[in-house]
Protein backbone atom coordinates (compact mmCIF):
# COMPACT_ATOMS: atom_id res chain seq x y z
CA UNK A 1 0.00 0.00 0.00
CA UNK A 2 1.58 3.38 -1.06
CA UNK A 3 1.32 6.39 0.61
CA UNK A 4 0.58 10.08 -1.15
CA UNK A 5 1.19 12.66 0.08
CA UNK A 6 -1.78 14.80 1.90
CA UNK A 7 -2.05 18.23 3.36
CA UNK A 8 -4.70 19.23 5.51
CA UNK A 9 -5.24 23.15 5.10
CA UNK A 10 -2.76 25.43 5.99
CA UNK A 11 -3.28 28.82 7.49
CA UNK A 12 -1.13 32.22 7.83
CA UNK A 13 -2.62 33.85 10.56
CA UNK A 14 0.02 36.63 10.36
CA UNK A 15 -2.15 37.57 7.40
CA UNK A 16 -5.03 37.43 8.82
CA UNK A 17 -4.45 39.68 11.98
CA UNK A 18 -3.76 42.45 9.68
CA UNK A 19 -7.84 42.57 8.08
CA UNK A 20 -10.32 44.29 10.15
CA UNK A 21 -11.48 43.39 13.59
CA UNK A 22 -15.02 42.78 12.50
CA UNK A 23 -14.13 40.57 9.40
CA UNK A 24 -11.07 38.77 11.28
CA UNK A 25 -13.48 37.25 13.76
CA UNK A 26 -15.92 35.85 10.38
CA UNK A 27 -12.75 34.64 8.58
CA UNK A 28 -11.18 33.04 11.86
CA UNK A 29 -14.89 31.11 12.35
CA UNK A 30 -15.63 30.30 9.17
CA UNK A 31 -12.17 28.70 8.56
CA UNK A 32 -12.38 26.82 11.75
CA UNK A 33 -15.28 25.19 10.57
CA UNK A 34 -14.06 24.87 7.45
CA UNK A 35 -10.99 23.14 8.57
CA UNK A 36 -12.96 21.31 10.82
CA UNK A 37 -15.27 19.23 8.03
CA UNK A 38 -12.67 19.12 5.88
CA UNK A 39 -10.39 17.30 7.84
CA UNK A 40 -13.02 14.73 9.60
CA UNK A 41 -13.60 14.24 5.05
CA UNK A 42 -10.39 13.51 4.54
CA UNK A 43 -10.24 10.93 7.66
CA UNK A 44 -13.09 9.08 6.38
CA UNK A 45 -11.74 8.65 2.95
CA UNK A 46 -7.88 7.92 4.12
CA UNK A 47 -7.20 3.82 3.82
CA UNK A 48 -6.87 2.29 7.15
CA UNK A 49 -3.17 0.86 6.20
CA UNK A 50 -1.86 4.12 5.31
CA UNK A 51 1.03 5.29 7.53
CA UNK A 52 1.75 8.79 8.02
CA UNK A 53 3.91 10.53 10.08
CA UNK A 54 2.67 14.44 10.92
CA UNK A 55 4.90 17.60 11.76
CA UNK A 56 3.94 20.71 13.31
CA UNK A 57 5.20 24.19 11.60
CA UNK A 58 5.12 26.37 14.43
CA UNK A 59 6.12 29.57 12.78
CA UNK A 60 3.31 29.87 10.61
CA UNK A 61 0.93 28.41 13.28
CA UNK A 62 -0.11 25.12 10.78
CA UNK A 63 -0.23 21.68 10.86
CA UNK A 64 0.52 19.54 7.76
CA UNK A 65 0.53 16.02 6.93
CA UNK A 66 4.60 15.29 5.61
CA UNK A 67 5.93 11.70 4.20
CA UNK A 68 8.34 9.66 5.97
CA UNK A 69 10.88 8.10 3.68
CA UNK A 70 11.27 5.29 6.21
CA UNK A 71 7.08 4.67 6.48
CA UNK A 72 7.02 4.68 3.21
CA UNK A 73 4.99 1.36 2.40
CA UNK A 74 3.72 -1.39 4.37
CA UNK A 75 3.84 -5.12 3.06
CA UNK A 76 0.33 -7.48 3.56
CA UNK A 77 0.27 -8.80 6.68
CA UNK A 78 0.79 -12.68 5.27
CA UNK A 79 3.89 -11.15 3.44
CA UNK A 80 5.25 -9.74 6.75
CA UNK A 81 4.61 -12.96 8.80
CA UNK A 82 6.26 -15.17 6.32
CA UNK A 83 9.47 -12.26 6.49
CA UNK A 84 9.31 -12.74 10.18
CA UNK A 85 9.10 -16.86 10.28
CA UNK A 86 11.92 -16.13 7.85
CA UNK A 87 14.29 -14.21 10.34
CA UNK A 88 12.85 -16.00 13.72
CA UNK A 89 16.16 -17.04 15.13
CA UNK A 90 14.41 -19.61 17.70
CA UNK A 91 13.28 -21.05 14.65
CA UNK A 92 16.43 -21.35 13.07
CA UNK A 93 17.51 -23.01 16.63
CA UNK A 94 14.80 -25.54 16.19
CA UNK A 95 15.98 -25.86 12.46
CA UNK A 96 19.49 -27.05 13.78
CA UNK A 97 18.02 -29.21 16.97
CA UNK A 98 15.68 -31.21 14.13
CA UNK A 99 18.72 -31.66 11.92
CA UNK A 100 21.31 -33.19 14.58
CA UNK A 101 18.31 -35.27 15.84
CA UNK A 102 18.03 -36.83 12.18
CA UNK A 103 21.57 -37.55 12.17
CA UNK A 104 20.95 -39.23 15.28
CA UNK A 105 18.23 -41.40 14.23
CA UNK A 106 20.36 -42.56 11.20
CA UNK A 107 23.31 -43.46 13.11
CA UNK A 108 21.35 -45.47 15.37
CA UNK A 109 19.73 -47.42 12.46
CA UNK A 110 22.97 -48.44 11.00
CA UNK A 111 24.81 -48.89 14.53
CA UNK A 112 24.04 -53.16 14.38
CA UNK A 113 26.69 -52.99 11.51
CA UNK A 114 29.65 -52.33 14.89
CA UNK A 115 28.60 -56.06 15.77
CA UNK A 116 29.58 -57.23 11.93
CA UNK A 117 33.35 -57.96 11.01
CA UNK A 118 35.47 -59.55 8.52
CA UNK A 119 38.32 -61.65 9.67
CA UNK A 120 41.06 -63.14 7.47
CA UNK A 121 44.86 -65.07 8.52
CA UNK A 122 47.83 -66.40 6.75
CA UNK A 123 51.18 -68.44 7.62
CA UNK A 124 54.02 -69.55 5.70
CA UNK A 125 57.23 -71.13 6.43
CA UNK A 126 60.00 -73.77 5.78
CA UNK A 127 61.58 -76.13 7.27
CA UNK A 128 61.06 -79.39 9.53
CA UNK A 129 62.92 -81.76 11.75
CA UNK A 130 62.36 -85.18 13.03
CA UNK A 131 64.87 -86.92 16.22
CA UNK A 132 64.07 -90.08 17.70
CA UNK A 133 65.63 -90.76 21.17
CA UNK A 134 65.75 -94.10 23.11
CA UNK A 135 66.92 -94.19 26.86
CA UNK A 136 69.00 -90.84 26.59
CA UNK A 137 70.41 -91.95 23.34
CA UNK A 138 69.66 -90.80 19.98
CA UNK A 139 68.80 -93.50 17.52
CA UNK A 140 67.49 -91.88 14.48
CA UNK A 141 67.49 -88.12 13.03
CA UNK A 142 66.04 -86.91 10.15
CA UNK A 143 66.39 -82.66 9.03
CA UNK A 144 63.82 -82.03 5.51
CA UNK A 145 63.36 -78.88 3.68
CA UNK A 146 59.52 -78.06 3.44
CA UNK A 147 57.23 -75.16 2.77
CA UNK A 148 53.94 -74.62 3.99
CA UNK A 149 51.03 -71.90 3.40
CA UNK A 150 48.26 -71.48 5.13
CA UNK A 151 45.55 -69.18 4.88
CA UNK A 152 41.82 -68.68 6.26
CA UNK A 153 38.98 -65.78 6.01
CA UNK A 154 35.02 -65.50 7.34
CA UNK A 155 32.49 -63.39 8.28
CA UNK A 156 32.08 -62.66 12.06
CA UNK A 157 28.57 -61.96 13.73
CA UNK A 158 29.06 -60.45 17.56
CA UNK A 159 25.79 -61.25 19.92
CA UNK A 160 24.99 -58.65 22.12
CA UNK A 161 21.97 -59.22 23.86
CA UNK A 162 21.49 -55.70 25.21
CA UNK A 163 21.82 -53.65 22.01
CA UNK A 164 19.74 -55.70 20.38
CA UNK A 165 16.87 -56.26 22.83
CA UNK A 166 17.00 -52.22 22.93
CA UNK A 167 16.88 -51.43 19.41
CA UNK A 168 13.89 -50.77 18.87
CA UNK A 169 13.04 -48.43 21.87
CA UNK A 170 16.37 -46.36 21.17
CA UNK A 171 14.85 -45.64 17.58
CA UNK A 172 11.33 -44.91 19.34
CA UNK A 173 13.20 -42.45 21.85
CA UNK A 174 14.63 -40.45 18.55
CA UNK A 175 11.26 -40.11 16.78
CA UNK A 176 9.78 -38.99 20.14
CA UNK A 177 12.55 -36.49 20.36
CA UNK A 178 11.98 -35.60 15.99
CA UNK A 179 8.50 -35.56 17.12
CA UNK A 180 8.63 -33.13 19.97
CA UNK A 181 11.14 -30.95 17.98
CA UNK A 182 8.80 -30.46 15.38
CA UNK A 183 5.79 -29.66 17.53
CA UNK A 184 7.79 -26.97 19.33
CA UNK A 185 8.62 -25.43 15.44
CA UNK A 186 4.94 -25.36 14.74
CA UNK A 187 4.21 -23.70 18.41
CA UNK A 188 6.82 -21.12 17.66
CA UNK A 189 5.30 -20.48 13.99
CA UNK A 190 1.93 -19.83 15.89
CA UNK A 191 3.34 -17.81 18.26
CA UNK A 192 5.24 -15.62 15.77
CA UNK A 193 2.10 -14.95 13.29
CA UNK A 194 0.15 -13.67 16.61
CA UNK A 195 2.52 -11.01 17.45
CA UNK A 196 3.20 -10.18 14.01
CA UNK A 197 -0.33 -9.80 13.87
CA UNK A 198 -0.87 -7.55 17.23
CA UNK A 199 1.76 -5.63 16.52
CA UNK A 200 0.76 -4.84 12.71
CA UNK A 201 -2.43 -3.73 14.07
CA UNK A 202 -0.69 -1.56 16.93
CA UNK A 203 0.81 0.27 13.95
CA UNK A 204 -2.08 0.71 12.14
CA UNK A 205 -4.34 1.79 15.18
CA UNK A 206 -1.68 4.41 16.43
CA UNK A 207 -1.89 5.83 12.99
CA UNK A 208 -5.46 6.62 13.26
CA UNK A 209 -4.62 8.05 17.05
CA UNK A 210 -2.15 10.23 15.46
CA UNK A 211 -4.28 11.41 12.69
CA UNK A 212 -6.79 12.39 15.31
CA UNK A 213 -4.63 14.32 17.48
CA UNK A 214 -3.26 16.18 14.78
CA UNK A 215 -7.09 17.32 14.18
CA UNK A 216 -7.43 17.98 17.26
CA UNK A 217 -4.32 20.02 17.60
CA UNK A 218 -5.03 21.61 14.48
CA UNK A 219 -8.05 22.78 15.52
CA UNK A 220 -7.03 23.77 18.87
CA UNK A 221 -4.90 26.21 17.58
CA UNK A 222 -6.91 27.94 15.51
CA UNK A 223 -9.04 28.24 18.58
CA UNK A 224 -6.72 29.67 20.62
CA UNK A 225 -5.79 32.41 17.72
CA UNK A 226 -9.46 33.60 17.70
CA UNK A 227 -9.38 33.64 21.65
CA UNK A 228 -6.00 35.65 21.55
CA UNK A 229 -7.82 38.10 19.17
CA UNK A 230 -10.41 38.39 21.56
CA UNK A 231 -8.16 39.00 24.32
CA UNK A 232 -6.49 41.47 22.40
CA UNK A 233 -9.58 43.46 22.28
CA UNK A 234 -10.42 43.10 25.73
CA UNK A 235 -13.56 41.15 25.00
CA UNK A 236 -12.47 38.47 27.12
CA UNK A 237 -10.33 37.94 30.57
CA UNK A 238 -7.04 36.87 30.94
CA UNK A 239 -8.48 33.52 33.08
CA UNK A 240 -10.54 32.77 29.69
CA UNK A 241 -7.62 33.30 27.04
CA UNK A 242 -5.24 31.01 29.42
CA UNK A 243 -7.95 28.08 29.58
CA UNK A 244 -7.56 28.41 26.02
CA UNK A 245 -3.81 27.87 26.06
CA UNK A 246 -4.30 25.15 28.44
CA UNK A 247 -6.57 23.22 25.94
CA UNK A 248 -3.68 23.91 23.22
CA UNK A 249 -0.86 22.86 25.00
CA UNK A 250 -2.48 19.44 26.53
CA UNK A 251 -3.73 18.87 22.62
CA UNK A 252 -0.20 19.09 21.47
CA UNK A 253 1.28 17.08 25.03
CA UNK A 254 -1.66 14.18 23.60
CA UNK A 255 -0.35 14.48 19.95
CA UNK A 256 3.15 13.97 20.95
CA UNK A 257 2.81 11.19 23.05
CA UNK A 258 0.41 9.15 19.74
CA UNK A 259 3.06 10.09 17.31
CA UNK A 260 5.77 8.59 19.73
CA UNK A 261 3.32 5.76 20.56
CA UNK A 262 3.09 4.97 16.82
CA UNK A 263 6.81 5.21 15.78
CA UNK A 264 7.67 2.69 18.72
CA UNK A 265 4.20 0.21 17.55
CA UNK A 266 6.37 0.37 13.70
CA UNK A 267 9.40 0.19 14.61
CA UNK A 268 8.69 -3.05 16.79
CA UNK A 269 7.49 -4.52 13.76
CA UNK A 270 10.04 -3.57 11.70
CA UNK A 271 12.23 -5.91 14.28
CA UNK A 272 10.53 -8.64 14.10
CA UNK A 273 10.00 -8.71 9.99
CA UNK A 274 13.95 -8.52 9.92
CA UNK A 275 13.97 -4.71 9.18
CA UNK A 276 12.12 -4.21 6.26
CA UNK A 277 8.31 -3.39 5.70
CA UNK A 278 8.38 -3.00 2.42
Amino acid sequence: MEITDRHIISFNLSKITRMKDGWRVWVLCFLMGLSTSFSLGQDMAVDSTTLDSMAVDSGVQRIVYVSDMSFGKLAPLEVLIDRAIEHAASLNFQNEILSEQRIKYRIERRQWAQFLSLQAQTSYGTGSGLTAIDNGTVVASRVTNQTNLLYNGGVALKINPEYWLNRKDNLRVLEAQMAQTKATKQMLIQQIREIVVERYQAVINSNRLVRLHAHALENSRIEHETTKLFYERGDITISEFDASLRYLSANEAKYEKARGEYHMAYRLLKEICGGNLN
